[in-house]
């Protein structure tokens, strides 16, 4: 609370000390200390942290969220570090606040504020506050995007920006990723979801399989299911884009039993496609040796 609070400390070191680490990095850290990676106990962890730092901030971080609706904010918008570290201030405590009143009044404000925006950070951290409501508030958070979708369908770094965020963003309350699933697969049958576009695959597919997310580590294994598929049907595309995004699982034997098992048997089966090309069989050639050094 006194680092936040502290006049003297600019607002991007305040941001660098207050963001949460990702998913990924718990990840890591439990790997280097030995423990089998679960992501859904690191999940919970999470947002059992984010919610205690919600509460221990709040008197700091609510006057903070206020000041996104004054309307100098938009009138004086600034490129400089420092107006930039402010904003990013500025969201990380939009998402805590809106940690501490996950409703449909919080929804509405954030899309309100998002209707307001004058510039694509702003609405871009409205947009992903909104996501994480989805759950909640549905009609706003698809408000939004289909806004979105409308003002940006002809700028192709802005729609994978739109891609990235439904895929990223953590739904509050939804520790299990369950719904995260259901979105990829839609997003993929997409009309502006591009087969021939590398970036557009990146912004899909990219976020959902390297992020430790229990949205793609799902206990049952169906996350692995559409990573062989999706990199099989990529294979005759774009093999090197593909062998990239195969390496998402390059730490799959630190991953607790369950999980570790679909893993492989999804590996197995992807190197047993037909007409695998060199680079992508390489990867899961590496993938399945280590599982023989392993076991020596």
């Amino acid at each position: 609370w006194r680092l936040a609070a502290d006049q003297a400390l600019s607002d991007g070191f305040k941001l660098l000390c207050l963001t949460p680490p990702s998913e990924a990095l718990v990840a890591e850290h439990w790997s280097s200390e030995g423990h089998a990676i679960d992501p859904s106990a690191i999940r919970r962890r999470l947002e059992a942290l984010r919610l205690a730092m919600a509460l221990a901030l709040e008197s700091v971080m609510k006057p903070l969220d206020t000041l996104v609706d004054e309307p100098e904010q938009a009138k004086h918008y600034q490129p400089s570090g420092p107006a930039a570290g402010r904003r990013a201030l500025q969201h990380l405590a939009q998402s805590l606040v809106t940690l501490l009143s996950p409703s449909l009044d919080r929804a509405e404000q954030l899309l309100k504020r998002y209707l307001a925006a004058t510039n694509m950070t702003r609405r871009m951290a409205c947009l992903s506050g909104l996501v994480s409501l989805q759950g909640i508030a549905p009609q706003p958070c698809q408000a939004a995007l289909d806004d979105f979708l409308k003002h940006y369908h002809d700028n192709d770094l802005a729609l994978d920006k739109w891609f990235t965020v439904q895929v990223a963003t953590v739904r509050l309350h939804d520790t299990e990723g369950l719904d995260l699933l259901a979105t990829v697969q839609s997003l993929l049958h997409h009309p502006r979801y591009d087969l021939g576009s590398p970036n557009r695959i990146r912004s899909l597919l990219g976020p959902f399989f390297m992020q430790v997310s229990p949205g793609f580590h799902r206990s049952d294994g169906a996350g692995y299911v559409l990573w062989r598929e999706q990199l099989a049907s990529l294979a005759s595309r774009n093999s090197q884009l593909a062998s990239r995004l195969a390496r998402s699982l390059d730490r799959w034997q630190a991953f607790e039993p369950q999980r570790r098992l679909a893993m492989r048997q999804a590996i197995e089966l992807l190197a047993e496609s037909p007409g695998l090309p060199a680079d992508l069989a390489e990867v899961c050639g590496r993938f399945l040796a280590d599982v023989t050094e392993s076991s020596r």
